[in-house]
Formats: C-alpha cells, sequence, structure tokens
C-alpha cells in the first residue's frame, strides 16, 4: 500500500474479467510513492499479474492453490451468486426506521472488486482461512512474517490488521458487512456477518464479545 497508486474513476459497467483489467491498468496512476495509502487498485492489479504469470483466470488460481488444499468448500466466485438459493439479501434503513427496503445490486459491482471482493464465504470457510492464513498453511513462515509486518505508525498489512496481541478484519459491498476478531493463532475468534451496515452497532458488539471470551481489551 505504498506504490503510491490510485485510480481515476470507478471502471464501467461490464462483467467481463478482461476489459475490466485493462481498464485498470489505463485507470491507475501514481500520486505518493513510498507513503501509506489503502487503495484497492492495488489488489485489482495484483490479480491481472497473477493471470498473466499463470495464464489461468484469477478465480482457478484461488480455487486451485488455496481453497481446494485448504478445504474450503462453502467459497465460490461471484458469477452464479444471485442464482443461488440461499444467497443473502441487503437490506437499507427506511426513515429512522427499520431496515424493510431490499437492495438489489447489479453483477459487476462485484465483478470490478476482482482481487479485493469478488469471492463469497460461508462464516466456517472465512474462519478456517483465517486460521489457515496466520499459521503458515499457505505459505512458509518467512513469507508469512513479511506478510504481516506493517508499515511504520500503520496497522494493515496483508489484508488485515495487525496488532500486538490480536488482528481484526473488515469488508463491505452493497450494505452487507463481516467483522473479524481473533487472536494470534485463531483459537480465540469472532466473526459477525450482516446484511445492513451498521458500523457503530456492529463494531461496538463484536468488540465487547472479543473482549468477554478473550479477557482482554481490543479496539475495533
Amino acid at each position: 500500500m505504498v506504490s503510491g497508486l490510485t485510480i481515476r474513476s470507478v471502471p464501467s459497467d461490464s462483467t467481463n474479467e478482461q476489459v475490466l483489467l485493462d481498464e485498470y491498468i489505463h485507470q491507475a496512476y501514481g500520486t505518493h510513492t513510498g507513503i501509506f495509502h489503502y487503495a484497492p487498485i492495488n489488489y485489482n492489479l495484483l490479480a491481472g499479474v497473477i493471470e498473466k504469470l499463470t495464464n489461468q483466470p484469477y478465480w482457478n488460481v484461488v480455487k486451485n492453490q488455496l481453497l481446494r488444499p485448504g478445504g474450503l468448500d462453502h467459497t465460490n466466485n461471484y458469477t452464479d451468486w444471485f442464482q443461488r438459493a440461499n444467497h443473502t439479501t441487503s437490506y437499507q434503513l427506511i426513515n429512522q426506521k427499520d431496515y424493510a427496503k431490499a437492495i438489489h445490486p447489479s453483477l459487476n459491482i462485484y465483478a470490478r472488486e476482482i482481487g479485493t471482493g469478488s469471492i463469497d464465504m460461508s462464516i466456517g470457510d472465512l474462519y478456517w482461512y483465517y486460521r489457515s492464513l496466520i499459521n503458515q498453511k499457505f505459505f512458509s513462515e518467512k513469507i508469512s512474517t513479511e506478510l504481516y509486518r506493517p508499515f511504520k505508525g500503520e496497522y494493515y498489512s496483508g489484508g488485515l490488521y495487525v496488532h500486538p496481541t490480536y488482528f481484526r478484519s473488515r469488508g463491505e459491498i452493497t450494505d452487507q458487512q463481516t467483522l473479524a476478531l481473533f487472536d494470534k493463532n485463531a483459537h480465540t475468534a469472532v466473526i459477525l456477518m450482516s446484511n445492513e451496515k451498521n458500523n457503530q452497532l456492529q463494531m461496538s458488539a463484536i468488540q465487547s464479545i472479543y473482549s468477554t471470551i478473550s479477557h482482554s481489551h481490543v479496539q475495533f
């Protein structure tokens, strides 16, 4: 996240992976090299680099190199999301009273998240993914140590926020949000998924639950 890259505008409504990657390449430009700045374009371009190096679609690489070896059988690509009977529906606040209005996003919203949010997981798979990731099941100890070494003065590194005694993680799209807190070996963990984003309520809840079961103070 110190590449200095950002993008001029959000990609088009296309769901074609190559079209989107080409747009990211042409939209990217540098602004502040060497200064930490979270920018998803780093992951988008990395997905494209992986495709070039392997000559395979990004999803195939993820599936064959991470998911199958890790036994993660309840993780899928976004492409058939709306056809699955058990997919979750997003809701939004109406008149400060309830969340009765469903949100029906277009598939391209997920398509353009290649490398960042184009894959869905069950809560069980997400837990085992985190546990495998930080316990060197996917990478060597040397790579893992480097992956989770934040830039000076920052917490974010390798997709997680790294604290002295715990990790935290957050992801959201189309008003669906997932929050996670877990200790350094993921033996103690809390994952909260919601189909309506409410930062104050949800961050307070997961912080309280984790602090209670771990007997430690954490800050989300």
